[in-house]
């Protein structure tokens, strides 16, 4: 049997040990196929000598090792005569493109006659290449178009002119999309200029939906209730009518980056949207754009079975209820290696810190500081029986501040399986945006755990966790960029009104959904 191995060089090394290399790995691909006497044959004649060594000392002399579990002769094969390998290490490579690289995107309407910016500047951070401005000033062309540049490809959306010059001049660049929108432009020109499609069939569907629209500063709305039969009091939802120029930027948002999307399941990034966006036939749109994730096909694992019947512990109230894990993940430059994480049972809210050590002292530091001295003290602490959580400067802690410990029996962690579905979920999205030595997850949490704040819990609540404790939605950056700014009010007391009316329907459902 005949082996050709080519490895693409490395200038630290000299060519023996490069050389080697390539032996060596070329051995370990082909590890199946090799159980019996095969020939290496290899243009650096310095390889025939290198299982004679006498001392095997350095990198040649560890491969070498490595190397004895085969029986195997090495033949020296000139460059010449060695054609197939020698070209394929001589081979150029595409150098791949980074990722996590950030550009704006930028979203204005421009006279193509007079070079103006016909509105204001949106812009947003997302996961693509630089950007790319491009000012149509040619005198010859007569059309105006909207345009959207995101890295390297370009949206545009013709307007008509007459329209631009004497309407859109005081419509946000959202509502300018939206009039332009195939999917929304019949029904933003009945509800904003009472002007019907002429097709029939359109015309009577925009006739059947328009109670669910509404128009408002120049920027079409749809407005959304959940069914539930337990809670006929669930108060409508306000979501922007997100044209098509905007969605694939709203999916970035809220899947790919690493603030406010960490990579999660199709469930929870489906939920988060509908809580502010809307547009036809989006769960579709979503679980594509999830599922043709490079990177959640590489980190995830499929938990598709059958779940086992559970007995869930009682409901109670906010932060009343943690549960605490401690995850081991790669040493950093500063000598972190452990995470402590702590989730509310009720409101699904993380906390996680990093940490050198699993020492109790250190876990006792953040319980006090960062937990009961922010939440208030716990009712309950579920932990497993690992020494830091049994020793005695934690019992004594708890004992200070009434909290009653529970421990999960020995080798069942399905006992503690919020927190330990929370650890995967983490790990996944560690995946997905640290580098290849995995020693960067710190400056990554912060995002990740915005993410986990922002997402609705599908398969408990169905709110997320910063809804649950504040009565609104949080806002990532794209929200801050694309929602058009509202006119507060200048009465303070109205706005409380309204964020205590939602905790109160919020926490009149909550206990429902958690049976």
């Amino acid at each position: 049997m005949e082996v050709e191995v080519c490895l693409g060089q490395n200038e630290s090394w000299c060519t023996t040990e490069q050389e080697c290399l390539a032996v060596l790995e070329g051995v370990k691909h082909f590890r199946a196929y090799l159980t019996r006497r095969f020939r290496i044959y290899t243009d650096h004649k310095a390889l025939k000598y290198l299982m004679d060594q006498k001392v095997a000392v350095g990198k040649l002399g560890r491969w070498a090792l490595k190397l004895q579990d085969f029986d195997f002769d090495i033949v020296h094969k000139p460059g010449k005569n060695n054609e197939v390998a020698d070209a394929l290490s001589r081979r150029t490579y595409t150098e791949v493109a980074d990722e996590n690289k950030t550009s704006p995107v930028k979203v204005f309407v421009a006279n193509a006659n007079e070079n103006e910016f016909l509105s204001d500047t949106i812009e947003v951070n997302a996961c693509e290449t630089d950007l790319e401005v491009d000012n149509k000033g040619d005198e010859d062309l007569e059309s105006v178009e909207l345009e959207l540049f995101y890295g390297d490809y370009t949206l545009l959306a013709p307007l008509d002119p007459e329209v631009v010059n004497s309407e859109l001049l005081d419509i946000p660049a959202v509502g300018q999309l939206q009039q332009v929108d195939p999917d929304f432009q019949d029904m933003f020109n009945y509800l904003q200029n009472d002007v019907l499609p002429q097709s029939e069939k359109v015309r009577q569907k925009v006739l059947a939906e328009s109670q669910d629209y509404s128009v408002c500063d120049g920027v079409l709305y749809k407005w959304f209730q959940k069914r539930f039969k337990t809670s006929p009091d669930e108060k409508y939802i306000k979501q922007l009518c997100l044209p098509l120029a905007l969605r694939r930027h709203a999916l970035l948002a809220y899947h790919d980056l690493n603030y406010g999307g960490a990579h999660l399941g199709l469930d929870r990034v489906l939920a988060a949207l509908r809580q502010k966006y809307f547009w036809p036939k989006m769960h579709q749109t979503v679980k594509d754009h999830v599922l043709s994730c490079d990177r959640c096909q590489r980190i995830k694992v499929d938990h598709t079975r059958k779940n086992p019947p559970l007995n869930p512990l009682p409901v109670v109230g906010p932060f009343d209820r943690w549960h605490m894990d401690f995850l081991k993940l790669s040493k950093t430059n500063k000598g972190e290696t452990y995470l402590l994480v702590l989730v509310d049972s009720c409101s699904k809210w993380v906390e996680a810190f990093a940490m050198k050590t699993q020492e109790a002292s250190e876990v006792a530091k953040v319980l006090f500081k960062e937990v009961f001295s922010r939440f208030g003290a716990a009712r309950f602490l579920v932990s497993d029986r690992g020494k830091s959580f049994m020793n005695n400067l934690v019992l004594s802690l708890c004992e200070i501040f009434d909290v009653t410990r529970y421990h999960t029996s020995s080798y069942h962690p399905q006992t503690n399986g919020l927190v330990e579905r929370c650890n995967s979920t983490l790990i996944k999205s560690f995946r997905a945006y640290c580098d290849k030595a995995q020693n960067n997850w710190p400056d990554k949490l912060p995002g990740i755990l915005m993410a986990l704040r922002n997402s609705p819990s599908t398969q408990s609540t169905e709110f997320s966790p910063f809804h649950l404790l504040f009565g609104r939605e949080m806002n990532l950056p794209f929200d801050t960029s694309v929602t058009p700014k509202q006119n507060l009010s200048s009465d303070a007391k109205l706005q409380m009104e309204e964020v205590l009316s939602n905790l109160k329907i919020t926490h009149k459902i909550l206990p429902l959904k958690i049976c």
